[in-house]
């Protein structure tokens, strides 16, 4: 588990890439051991309604009845409720199959416990406090994000990678007879295939695009205000577009078959859970967390 690290009022709190923080750190601002501070928080009512709503939403996995192999919420709350016992974050974790807290051994151990539920543990433990770790936690995962780039970025040097290839390829197989070609018209073979493509994505040509949006960021383009979905399908057609090239088909050919192709992609990639995530990472990239 890689580790990065925020300090709030002097002290040093551990972060995991799965964005799971070490409430075990959290808890030094009390006096008394960290492990107490944490078991005392847990055993509270808001505590435990709080756990097991979290678990419910997030986890399927979350044990509530007992069985063979856990003892499930229902017997964690009846020794509760009868002071026949305390529950302590192992306990938690071995009852109920709870994956919103964790107690990892070796280098990075501790008790970690998800963003959402550890922000709530640092409510308890001072709002203040609270304010000031959430603020340096949006603050570590914008640098995380500008460092590994916005995702429409990596989208964008996709698309500029495969703009590459379809380049040299139509250097390399393009003839003289295509260049008399109707879409040839004015000699400018690389602009003439990206209007083609353009207008199967985007519905019209760059050109277009500038005279309808004329308060555009001066030196941008559609691409720079486009889709996921749309990079990722501009990105592939310009891989088939290439390869069709490299095939000695007609323009009117490729046309077809990119739309076919276009269209067939709509249908598929947007459900695709990769490109969800990528979504969802690049609204937060936006909002800046």
């Amino acid at each position: 588990m890689n580790k990065l690290e925020i300090t709030v009022d002097g002290i040093t709190i551990g972060i995991s890439n799965d964005e799971f923080i070490n409430i075990g750190h959290m808890a030094n601002i009390r006096e008394e051991r960290s492990a107490i501070t944490i078991t005392t928080w847990m055993n509270t009512k808001n505590t435990i309604r709080y756990l097991k709503a979290w678990e419910e939403k997030n986890n399927v996995d979350f044990v509530d009845a007992p069985r063979m192999d856990f003892a499930g919420f229902r017997a964690i709350q009846d020794d509760f409720f009868s002071g026949q016992s305390s529950i302590s974050p192992s306990k938690w974790i071995n009852y109920t199959n709870a994956s919103g807290i964790r107690v990892e051994r070796g280098r990075y151990g501790g008790i970690w416990a998800h963003q959402e539920i550890a922000f709530e543990f640092a409510t308890w433990l001072d709002p203040q406090f609270k304010v000031w770790v959430y603020e340096e936690f949006k603050r570590l995962k914008k640098e995380e994000h500008e460092r590994l780039a916005d995702p429409f970025r990596i989208e964008r040097l996709v698309v500029m990678t495969n703009h590459h290839l379809l380049m040299s390829t139509i250097l390399d197989n393009i003839h003289d007879k295509d260049l008399k070609h109707a879409l040839y018209e004015g000699g400018q073979p690389f602009a003439a295939e990206m209007d083609m493509l353009n207008k199967i994505v985007f519905g019209h040509t760059a050109k277009n695009w500038e005279v309808q949006n004329p308060t555009s960021k001066v030196g941008s383009n559609q691409r720079d205000y486009a889709t996921i979905q749309e990079l990722t399908a501009l990105a592939n057609l310009l891989f088939l577009n290439a390869m069709f090239i490299k095939w000695d088909m007609s323009i009117e050919e490729r046309e077809d078959y990119l739309m076919d192709a276009h269209k067939w992609m709509d249908s598929k990639i947007g459900n695709q859970k990769s490109l969800k995530e990528l979504k969802r990472i690049a609204e937060r990239f936006k909002k800046g967390f």
